[in-house]
């Protein structure tokens, strides 16, 4: 296989997945990277499973590459264990991370090694779009990730202030990846390795918006709920843990002082989004009690708040309308009260996760000596492309990679 245009010669490239019961979508996973990459360089890192999805991998893979954990332990100890034990030593110059519920389109190995080619850049984010499973989950998120790719992280890769690779899918370079430690007390790993990467200056992270890769969502508001707390659990913790937005000025890795953008873009970003949704809360709030609202910000009193309201609900409602029509999903305007609800309800559900990383900057865990378990939420069977090929130890199906 020739490596695709604008990708150097003779660069090695690894896929790194961890998987804990991920039968129903791993068959699919795996085959959207081997449209790409070869077997042998494809890893899963299966983490105790128990429905069969080590088995159901080694119908694609060498075994060697199916790195069987007995206990549960973990993605970001899962992740690091494979990387130290398998990656590494296999001398990889670029590893991508990735989901066992995404798919990966065939061009975006191209597209991220391409960026790669960059020595400035360490890593390469992909743009996430949520499978069209057709429930208002899914076309939530479909909107959500339009709005915020389209729009913040243009906008953060190009002041070299993206604050999380999405954990998902981006790729790496391995020898800017190998100098960060993980920290197995954050509740994700994907912000505090893009956070670290800043804050030791290793490199860009460069969001490739041609490098598109398909995730699945959860089809449950309580499975959303679990979701977006964790997430939004494991973003205030590198928020406090890392100062993010405090350190405006600092030295560089020549001495000298520098302005920061992550600092300086992610912490203006963060006052917008506080801003327009507590006054959001704030107006249902005063329209909902018998009380006046303060005249300096509402000088027409309780007969104002609708029109405040109106305004601002118009906004999100015409983020939406644009996101519709950007992803083809025009029928998502029909969906736009549900949307603007789970919009506010999940910002409600960032406030919650703010108050406990004050009380506790991490989770309390039953212990620390590395058996701290993850779950997978339910999934939804991805219909496999094709029959599972038979691969043997040595890698028999192996159809060539000459990166």
């Amino acid at each position: 296989m020739s490596p695709p245009a604008g990708v150097p010669p003779r660069t090695r490239a690894a896929v790194l997945i961890a998987a804990h019961n991920e039968y129903p979508t791993i068959a699919a996973t795996i085959e959207s990277v081997l449209a790409a990459y070869a077997p042998q360089d494809v890893f899963v890192f299966d983490d105790a499973s128990t429905d069969g999805t080590a088995d159901l991998v080694e119908r694609y893979l060498p075994s060697s590459n199916v790195i069987r954990h007995p206990i549960n332990v973990g993605k970001s100890r899962g992740l690091e264990y494979a990387l130290t034990h398998v990656v590494y030593p296999a001398a990889y110059e670029f590893v991508t991370i990735l989901d066992a519920d995404t798919t990966m389109e065939p061009e975006y190995r191209g597209r991220a090694l391409t960026a790669l080619a960059d020595e400035r850049v360490a890593c390469a984010a992909g743009q996430v779009k949520s499978r069209p499973d057709n429930n208002l989950i899914s076309v939530y998120r479909a909107c959500l990730y339009f709005i915020w790719q389209a729009l913040f992280k243009r906008l953060q890769s190009a002041f070299d202030a993206i604050a999380i690779a999405p954990g998902c899918s981006s790729t790496w370079r391995v020898s800017a990846l190998r100098q960060v430690r993980f920290d197995h007390r954050m509740s994700t790993e994907d912000f505090h390795l893009s956070i670290a990467t800043h804050r030791q200056h290793l490199g860009r992270i460069k969001y490739v918006a041609g490098a598109v890769v398909w995730t699945q969502d959860p089809h449950t508001v309580r499975a959303f709920l679990r979701q977006t707390y964790r997430w939004d659990r494991a973003w205030w913790e590198v928020v406090r843990a890392h100062r993010v937005g405090l350190l405006w000025v600092r030295r560089g890795p020549r001495g000298g002082l520098s302005m920061s953008g992550l600092d300086i873009v992610n912490a203006l970003v963060i006052l917008s989004m506080l801003v327009f949704f507590l006054r959001l809360t704030a107006l249902l709030v005063l329209l909902a009690l018998p009380v006046e609202p303060p005249a300096m910000l509402y000088p027409g009193g309780r007969e104002s708040l609708p029109l405040h309201l109106g305004m601002q609900t118009a906004l999100m409602i015409a983020a939406v309308m644009v996101a519709a029509i950007a992803t083809g999903r025009l029928w998502m305007v029909a969906l736009a009260p549900a949307i603007v609800g789970l919009m506010l309800l999940e910002f409600l559900n960032s406030l919650r996760a703010l108050a406990s990383v004050i009380r506790h900057t991490f989770p309390r865990r039953p212990s620390d000596d590395g058996s701290s378990a993850w779950v997978s939420p339910d999934r939804l069977a991805i219909a496999s492309a094709r029959r599972a090929p038979r691969v043997g130890a040595a890698g028999e199906a192996s159809r060539g990679n000459a990166a």
